[in-house]
């Protein structure tokens, strides 16, 4: 048998060898053809695996449903196609049956989202990939970079590059791997390309006004107040706020601190082009801005109930920028209580009843409740 790649196309009255999207790759059926059609469905993704007699026809309403039936297909083959070595997949297909069966079936869920952290913990190029292989066979559709943080600022910018020549190295340069390191742009660019080819969109996030100690020891300037270096703490995860506390980009130095996240995004999207940027929102460090003599006198200015309200207004500003740029945002639900920017995602975690409000507010709502999906909490 051969080893075997195929990506789904708009095609008809073609047949090709059984061949799939996997890591490592698997053996063809050369005996038994797939037939993949595209016809008019409704809603787009749906598809119709089908295994008749001596061969499989697979009809989706498109190319990507084409590839979500074979997704099906694999989950219906035994688990050792997925092992490394050769001879257990020889052992695999050597007696393979595959029952008579009809599968019938559409998303239920336009968002199939997988978040990685990037920055606690830094993963290689090929890890990365295992992930979204593994998303893609359970038909996960967008994958949540997360890639800027108090611990860590993992994604290369090229005009401020002392956001990963400093922000990227936590821990002690001379042996803490998983904490050292980040992805320069080319190495990003073949992540997303990885995820398009297997219909899996590409969202980073650029954690705002909380989550940017990394960010503000190397451009300290942009805190509160006089902006002055953050004390480093002891080599390790939290080197960055162990010592200097957990701190928030400056709201009332918006003139500087705005268009300086702005340049950033523009580097992003350069990058990631699936129209959405996540710009997070959420845990914002509370004495901050209630003691920054900038951030005052801009709530006072605007008018504003609280730091809250002057939150909104920051993330509003940033996020009608990016608009204009046809970058839609997604935003944590905890900043929901001084509202939410105009047409952002609400991306629910801490609370059940956070989903709620956001579909209150009339926003669209991703659910990510952390007590039932977050993979580091306990069962």
């Amino acid at each position: 048998m051969k080893r075997a790649f195929y990506k789904p196309r708009l095609v008809t009255r073609v047949i090709f060898s059984l061949l799939f999207f996997c890591s490592p790759a698997i053996y063809a059926f050369e005996e038994v053809p797939i037939i993949p059609r595209c016809k008019s469905l409704e809603p787009q993704e749906g598809f119709y695996p089908l295994q008749q007699q001596i061969r499989i026809s697979i009809t989706g309403a498109d190319a990507q449903g084409v590839f979500y039936g074979l997704q099906s297909l694999k989950q219906m083959l035994p688990a050792a196609i997925f092992d490394q070595d050769d001879t257990a997949h020889r052992e695999a297909f050597s007696d393979l049956r595959i029952g008579f069966v009809k599968i019938e079936d559409v998303t239920r869920f336009k968002w199939r989202g997988f978040m990685l952290d990037s920055c606690r913990h830094i993963q290689t190029i090929d890890k990365i990939k295992q992930y979204i292989d593994l998303m893609a066979l359970y038909k996960m559709n967008v994958f949540h970079w997360h890639l800027t943080d108090d611990e860590a600022w993992r994604a290369e910018i090229k005009k401020y590059p002392k956001l990963t020549s400093i922000g990227g190295y936590p821990g002690d340069r001379s042996k803490d791997e998983e904490l050292n390191g980040y992805y320069t742009q080319e190495q990003m660019r073949e992540i997303v390309a990885y995820a398009h080819e297997r219909y899996i969109k590409v969202v980073p996030e650029f954690d705002i006004p909380g989550h940017v100690n990394a960010l503000l020891m190397a451009y300290p300037e942009h805190g509160c107040n006089k902006g002055g270096p953050l004390k480093m703490g002891e080599p390790g995860m939290r080197s960055f706020s162990s010592a200097a506390g957990r701190r928030a980009i400056c709201a009332g130095k918006h003139e500087t601190t705005i268009p300086f996240i702005m340049e950033v995004f523009e580097e992003l999207q350069t990058i990631f082009t699936d129209g959405l940027f996540h710009v997070g929102g959420d845990e914002r460090p509370r004495g901050n801005w209630e003691k920054c003599t900038h951030c005052v006198a801009l709530r006072n200015k605007q008018k504003l109930k609280d730091e809250h309200h002057l939150q909104n207004w920051f993330l509003n500003e940033v996020s009608e920028r990016l608009r204009k740029r046809g970058i839609r945002t997604v935003g944590w639900a905890e900043h929901i209580q001084g509202g939410v920017p105009e047409g952002q995602i609400v991306q629910a975690w801490n609370k059940p009843s956070e989903a709620l409000q956001g579909v209150r507010a009339g926003r669209e709502v991703i659910n990510s409740y952390n007590r039932k999906i977050y993979l580091d909490y306990p069962v």
